[in-house]
């Protein structure tokens, strides 16, 4: 019986370990080839179109990974709305990628007011994300982009109206 119960607690303590990874595979900032992957993806905007990063280049650009059921999402949207408002006249933009189905996210849109560029995710989103530092594909995944269209700057969780505000600062003053 000892036995048993020691091979289970072993079990949930190495399944429950996080991964040790050797520094040839550790997480790494995007390169540059990422980047122009990225600039060049094919969205959705909520009226049909197809948007590419590529369109805001030559701005600085907070984008958001998101989704109308991620409760930090939602939560972030107002200082989302007050960045975009207070930098937008340096050459600053937030765009959001919403991960979810343009039904949901268009109402979700309307009701809170959203007043920056939506686009809807893909089913490689996750992929993408990860492409782009966010390792663990959690929600909500920012990155902000310089105007060369380069991962200038990126942040995994909830980001409050200071934290966006250390992001985007010196990328804008560069």
């Amino acid at each position: 019986m000892a036995v048993a119960v020691l091979a289970v607690a072993t079990g949930i303590y190495v399944n429950l370990s996080p991964p040790v990874l050797p520094a040839a595979v550790a997480p790494t900032a995007p390169t540059p080839l990422v980047d122009q992957r990225f600039l060049a993806t094919p969205f959705v905007d909520l009226s049909g179109k197809t948007r590419t990063m590529e369109e805001w280049k030559g701005r600085v650009v907070l984008v958001n990974f998101w989704a109308t059921w991620c409760a930090p999402c939602r939560e972030e949207m107002p200082a989302l709305q007050q960045t975009q408002a207070e930098f937008a006249h340096r050459g600053f933009e937030v765009v959001g990628i919403a991960l979810d189905n343009a039904e949901a996210t268009g109402r979700f849109v309307a009701e809170f007011k959203i007043g920056y560029p939506i686009l809807i995710g893909y089913m490689g989103m996750i992929d993408l994300m990860r492409q782009l530092g966010n390792k663990s594909g959690a929600l909500p995944y920012s990155v902000v982009l310089d105007r060369q269209g380069e991962v200038a700057k990126s942040h995994l969780g909830l980001l409050t109206l200071q934290k966006m505000r250390d992001l985007v600062e010196p990328v804008l003053s560069r």
